[in-house]
């Protein structure tokens, strides 16, 4: 009889530990691990309320400043599963699903309020579902990475033809390399972690970003003229490995 009491508590000991097992969520973003910068701020305050509404049966690990890697290899993280989530914006999200490109066309919107009507449509619900398919990545939602703008260290920007030879920075995205060469400038895909060194070293003239991130990473420090033109509202998307979406309970999905 005490052997047959002895193996039933070794069979309950052994289970708890995968009754109470908690998941790993490690979440990556590209900004510096600093209270003050945007991203990173929010990636604090996201892993204080899921651990906190999941009663700890979430545990979020931060991995900012690009530890995955540059746009891609981090993406294709996300992708494959080897990272449950990452906060990218539509340039890097494009470099593994390019129909999002089209959320950057210059221009598009007339406000900040036409740009989250389309944002929050049924439109962005359907495209969501499509990336799902072709990715098996989720986009949770998106959120505002400011109205981009120009700056070089070259000279002021007052009409297009001002852009005429100067080699700017872009995001990997076929729309934004489309725009730079059709105002004449060289257009350079270089990943977010080495903006301010390749401008520091001159190796383009100038970059386009919006206000928050040009503070966020000084790139004031580098750029003597800005160009407030205002040409694309930009955006990024909270990504998430589907199969780990598909493994989280209710309250689980509710709190990410």
């Amino acid at each position: 009889m005490a052997i047959k009491h002895f193996a039933i508590a070794a069979a309950l000991a052994l289970s708890l530990p995968f009754a109470h097992a908690e998941k790993v969520l490690k979440y990556a973003h590209f900004q510096p691990a600093k209270e003050d910068q945007p991203k990173h701020a929010a990636a604090l305050a996201f892993k204080q309320y899921v651990e906190k509404a999941t009663n700890g049966s979430i545990k979020v690990e931060i991995f900012p400043a690009g530890q995955f890697g540059k746009d891609q290899p981090t993406m294709e993280a996300v992708k494959l599963g080897t990272l449950e989530m990452a906060v990218a914006h539509d340039g890097a999200i494009a470099t593994v699903y390019k129909p999002i490109g089209v959320l950057g066309i210059p221009f598009l919107y007339d406000s900040h309020e036409h740009a989250w009507r389309v944002y929050d449509s049924k439109w962005k619900d359907g495209f969501s579902a499509d990336m799902i398919k072709k990715t098996g990545i989720r986009l949770l939602g998106l959120a505002d990475n400011g109205v981009r703008h120009f700056t070089n260290s070259a000279h002021p920007i007052h009409t297009p033809a001002d852009m005429k030879g100067l080699k700017i920075r872009i995001q990997p995205s076929p729309v934004f390399k489309t725009m730079v060469e059709a105002l004449g400038a060289s257009p350079s895909a270089i990943p977010w972690a080495e903006l301010p060194t390749a401008l520091e070293q001159k190796v383009v003239d100038g970059q386009e970003n919006g206000v928050t991130n040009i503070l966020a990473a000084s790139l004031y420090q580098y750029q003597k003229y800005a160009t407030l033109d205002g040409h694309v509202w930009s955006i990024h998307g909270y990504t998430m490995n589907e199969r780990f979406y598909q493994g989280l309970t209710a309250v689980e999905r509710k709190a990410v």
